[in-house]
């Protein structure tokens, strides 16, 4: 699975450059995309630290809306800690 996952994780990074992630000016912190294997099913997860920049939670938002148009088998999910 994590070797599945690690390829994955390139082809998402690859997609999400190709939309505008490389050239992103972030408020605090970038997006940190990693494979999650301690889960009960392993998948790909993100993380993103904005402080007062909620521009970034949006530009994700937008990201990921157009990672799973290119993609259709890829579904996300988006979690806020506020």
């Amino acid at each position: 699975a994590e070797a599945y996952l690690r390829a994955r994780l390139c082809e998402v990074f690859g997609l999400l450059w190709e939309e505008g992630l490389g050239t992103y000016l972030w408020h605090r912190d970038r997006l940190c995309l990693e494979v999650d294997l301690a889960a009960p099913e392993p998948h790909l997860s993100g993380r993103l630290r904005t402080g007062d920049g909620a521009e970034d939670e949006w530009y994700i938002v937008f990201l990921l809306r157009r990672l799973t148009a290119l993609r259709p088998d890829i579904a996300c999910r988006v979690v806020d800690a506020d």
